[in-house]
């Protein structure tokens, strides 16, 4: 193997790597949504209030959203941001709007139209918190300044 084909190769592996970590994420948290929308006597408990339910929407699709807007922006650098949110926005919608179509065949659960509405806003809240933090952290390294090497005052080559 040439050393070119050794470097495509890497790069091909490093690639898929990448992606493979960072959707990966992504794929898992959709996969446990689905797992829970899944399972016919999944209630909260009685104690908490009755818009409880739509809190948990909006906080688990919140979680999808900065998954999805993390991956998207690790893989498509040059979106520009509202792209991003508005991908992570459009995606958790509709993966809300197929979770509740799914509940409508499980047995003990229904569809809720409030609780896809829940979804998107959790989704897009997700996402605007990505892209906050994202912004946040490259102010704060922006900010860092780096020190002048020390000098010898009587050197003059320095």
């Amino acid at each position: 193997m040439s050393r070119s084909e050794g470097n495509r190769l890497h790069h091909i592996v490093s690639t898929g790597m990448q992606r493979l970590r960072t959707w990966g994420f992504v794929a898992a948290w959709c996969a446990l949504l689905f797992s829970l929308s899944a399972q016919p006597d999944l209630k909260l408990p009685d104690s908490l209030p009755s818009f409880s339910d739509k809190i948990a929407h909006f906080l688990n699709y919140a979680v999808l959203g900065w998954l999805w807007s993390r991956a998207v922006r690790i893989n498509q650098l040059r979106w520009p941001a509202l792209t991003v949110l508005l991908s992570a926005c459009a995606f958790t919608g509709i993966y809300g709007l197929s979770d509740e179509w799914h509940q409508l065949y499980v047995p003990g659960r229904s569809a809720e139209l409030r609780d896809a509405l829940a979804d998107v806003c959790g989704g897009t809240c997700g996402g605007i918190g990505f892209l906050l933090w994202l912004r946040l952290r490259e102010d704060a390294r922006a900010k860092v300044e780096v020190p002048e090497p020390l000098r010898d005052p009587f050197d003059p080559a320095a």
